[in-house]
């Protein structure tokens, strides 16, 4: 799901973020009251769909075509320029977007000014015109500052992505409707799935059965795909696929042993979702990367990798927190 790009030095990963580390000691009891009324307000509308998605087969690689509105916190993040869908992501509020760090990462892509977030699409093509669309600008990019995309693992490996992560903010307010919802951040009763669900418009065919992905346009798929995955636990996929300690605990692994179904390159940024038991959908994880070299997809034992939400809740939080109070100064 990466691309090979330029190395930078080794971060270390195992510390741990707290709210601490963001806010000044002044702040956590105004952050503590204003959390307690927007985690109010975002349970209170997060996580439903008006039109429910439909699992006929079970493209992202291996799935199959979304219900149309079935997943409405799906965004397209695209490169205006080179009118080019570089990543996706999810609504989180009304104008915030959460997706991955190292969609930023390649330096023709850093400057977001160049970029529009879409919103309540299904047809991702740039000439594609749908109603129910609301394009966005984006008026900055908040990267994790743990994060270490071209760093080295401990074993000298050339990638780590631990705390690949980053919040994406709106130039002006979504209007929630059937099209247009945010999913729910994960709470610490949520952290435990068997199965969930991955969507994007990234790549539905494998390199080996393309001659030039680039140009095939079966390869790049138009309308929303989806595909249900098994999650597998942190340590089977350290043991049992071979990326041993590239597996943090800010990740989470989900695929099958034989493969065959996978998010792949273009899926980045997208949610591993998963639907906690009052049927509201949350984001447990975030497409990141995948395959011994960082560039396979849905090959046997070398299933997908995605960030731990749940890790990133406070820092998710503090930032919105911080941003609001800024505002207001």
């Amino acid at each position: 799901m990466q691309i090979t790009l330029p190395r930078k030095p080794f971060v270390d990963t195992s510390r741990r973020t707290t709210t601490e580390s963001f806010l000044n000691t002044n702040d956590s009891a105004k952050f503590k009251a204003w959390k307690s009324k927007w985690l109010t307000a975002h349970y209170g509308t997060c996580g439903r769909q008006t039109y429910q998605p439909n699992f006929r087969r079970t493209k992202i690689i291996g799935g199959s075509t979304a219900r149309k509105g079935s997943w409405p916190w799906m965004i397209s993040l695209v490169f205006e320029p080179f009118r080019q869908a570089i990543c996706g992501g999810v609504v989180i509020d009304n104008k915030w977007i959460l997706t991955a760090a190292h969609c930023f990462d390649r330096p023709f892509f850093q400057d977001f000014t160049k970029m529009i977030v879409r919103v309540g699409i299904h047809n991702a093509s740039y000439f594609s015109e749908a109603a129910t669309e609301q394009p966005r600008k984006i008026t900055n990019v908040y990267k994790h500052p743990l994060y270490d995309g071209f760093g080295r693992s401990q074993r000298g490996d050339p990638f780590v992505f631990d705390n690949d992560i980053a919040l994406v903010k709106l130039e002006k307010p979504l209007t929630y409707n059937d099209f247009v919802q945010p999913i729910c951040l994960p709470t610490v009763s949520q952290t435990k799935q068997r199965k969930c669900v991955i969507t994007g418009w990234g790549r539905q065919k494998v390199p080996s059965e393309s001659k030039n992905t680039s140009i095939d346009d079966l390869a790049w798929p138009q309308l929303l795909k989806q595909a249900i995955v098994p999650v597998i636990s942190t340590q089977a996929c350290a043991n049992n696929t071979g990326y041993g300690d590239k597996i943090t605990k800010n990740m989470i692994c989900a695929g099958f042993p034989e493969g065959k179904t996978d998010s792949c390159a273009g899926d980045s940024g997208g949610p591993l979702q998963c639907r906690s038991t009052n049927g509201r959908w949350y984001s447990a994880g975030i497409t990141s990367w995948g395959g011994s070299s960082y560039t396979e997809c849905a090959q046997p034992h070398q299933p997908g990798v995605y960030t731990r939400v749940y890790n990133f809740r406070e820092w998710i939080l503090c930032v919105l927190f911080s941003d609001a109070t800024k505002a207001k100064d």
